[in-house]
């Protein structure tokens, strides 16, 4: 089930096995009924689920509680470590705290994204952000610590609660995203995969293609680039708004030079894909920390995007890409144009790569091991004290 959020579990997963722990995710069922098994030394427990409305090929549990006490009983967890703390993720934290077990929560996603799939009422935006706000302070508080993927949200998160809020990056894999040329063969086969001609510049939006993401901005903004050259547009992913692109792209006069291949392997074709493109732009005003956007800068690719959220800390104006205000597709389209015209772009693309080295993997399963052992020995530690003043 694709998301940025799944995908950083399951690195997480092996990243924690890799270092020498067991490790157990329970999740969603991607066949609708429950099932346990076992890959890569995880364990995998998948709980009955219902198809997501709102996602393209996303499915999710409705509670649950019972059924993670169980497991987690069986496993003999240490600590729990939540992604989502909505329907899924509050049964985790009752069925953790009945059997006194910590919690560590990540927080992937901020209490406003819900906005983003609301109507264009600035009342009732405000209204639901803060009983979102709310309900955030409610899950917080039922956890031993909480962590951020970048520094933004970290201090948002505690100016909302007053709670101390570490940071651990999301991280990109180095190894598989790299600014290494793609061999000519390899680009020219891909391109013929994609129906892109040999040569001409790429730009590259890659994600989910639902509302959240404000493609419809890329898609008008990469229009305007492409008025007074031959580059070509490759939306990469699948969403509800897909069907919904393709006629703006024509309404545009951009259809014939525009790319949809739904979903595109982070783990074969996506990483040569990013190595294939000229740029990459997103206008995604929702990102906690956006996993795809650290591939793309460790790929070594210059970015356009809106300058919102954590952006500014993956990307230098003027040095690795570009930032534009909120809205201003003008703007966005001026700056696609500008590294599409400008013969030293690679420079721009030298400078992403040395941003995303600073978000390695190995620093974030570093991060993570020591805060699991930092929780675990709190929690031993207090039990200890409790267990004193008992004895006195």
């Amino acid at each position: 089930m694709v998301s940025g959020q799944s995908f950083m579990v399951e690195r997480l997963a092996r990243g924690a096995h890799g270092l020498g722990h067991q490790v157990m995710v329970i999740s969603a069922s991607d066949q609708k009924e429950p099932y346990t098994t076992v890959t890569h030394g995880i364990h995998l427990v998948r709980l009955t689920s219902w198809r997501n409305p709102l996602r393209v090929g996303q499915r999710l549990t409705v509670w649950g509680a019972g059924e993670m006490k169980t497991a987690l009983q069986d496993f003999q967890a240490d600590i729990v470590h939540l992604h989502d703390p909505t329907n899924a993720g509050l049964a985790g934290i009752a069925a953790a705290r009945a059997l006194r077990i910590p919690v560590l929560l990540t927080a992937h996603a901020m209490p406003w994204l819900i906005n983003a799939y609301l109507p264009d009422m600035p009342a009732v935006a405000r209204t639901v952000e803060s009983i979102s706000w709310a309900y955030a302070r409610g899950v917080i508080r039922r956890c031993d610590l909480v962590v951020a993927p970048s520094l933004r949200a970290a201090r948002e998160i505690h100016e909302e609660t007053k709670v101390d809020v570490r940071v651990v990056s999301n991280g990109a894999d180095l190894s598989r995203f790299t600014d290494e040329p793609l061999p000519r063969e390899e680009e020219l086969a891909l391109r013929q995969k994609f129906g892109i001609p040999a040569d001409v510049p790429i730009i590259l939006h890659a994600g989910r293609l639902d509302s959240d993401k404000n493609v419809p901005a890329v898609v008008r903004a990469a229009a305007r680039a492409m008025r007074k050259n031959d580059a070509h547009l490759l939306l990469a992913g699948d969403g509800v708004e897909r069907e919904d692109l393709i006629e703006l792209c024509k309404e545009l006069g951009i259809a014939e030079r525009s790319h949809f291949p739904g979903f595109v392997d982070s783990k074969t074709d996506l990483p040569k894909v990013f190595r294939m493109a000229t740029l990459f732009v997103t206008a995604s005003e929702m990102e906690v920390q956006s996993l795809v956007l650290l591939e793309a800068i460790a790929s070594g690719l210059p970015v356009v995007a809106v300058d919102a959220t954590s952006v500014s800390e993956m990307v230098e104006h003027g040095k690795s890409g570009y930032l534009v205000r909120s809205g201003d597709e003008r703007g966005m389209g001026a700056a696609i144009a500008k590294l599409l015209n400008n013969p030293d772009a690679s420079s721009f693309g030298r400078r992403a790569r040395e941003i995303a080295e600073q978000h390695t993997l190995e620093r974030t399963f570093k991060g993570y091991d020591e805060l699991y052992r930092e929780v675990i020995a709190k929690r031993a530690a207090a039990r200890e004290r409790r267990a004193g003043l008992l004895n006195l």
